[in-house]
């Protein structure tokens, strides 16, 4: 038997919604590729994960959104289906 657990949604979905419609991962992936050593999310992926950590969690600092992927974890894959692991978030990666 599986192990079951309750995870809270929130407003996330509605905000991957909103800025996937925006186009922003495609536009920064154009103009930014990824060179040939870089492993993990694209720039466009980790800007989008970027600003839905900022709009749900209202703050902007790179330190805390480790933590914030950690949490959310398992509704992230869901929702975007990236290969997504908190270290894609680290501070120095987004830095």
């Amino acid at each position: 038997m599986s192990e079951q657990s309750i995870e809270r949604v929130d407003e996330i979905p509605i905000i991957f919604h909103k800025v996937k419609q925006m186009g922003i991962q495609e536009r920064i992936d154009r103009f930014w590729p990824t060179h040939g050593n870089w492993q993990g999310l694209s720039y466009g992926q980790l800007t989008v994960l970027f600003m839905m950590y900022v709009i749900h969690s209202m703050n902007h600092r790179l330190s805390g959104m480790e933590a914030w992927v950690t949490q959310h974890q398992y509704l992230l894959a869901q929702l975007t289906g990236w290969p997504l692991t908190p270290k894609d978030a680290t501070d120095d990666r987004l830095g």
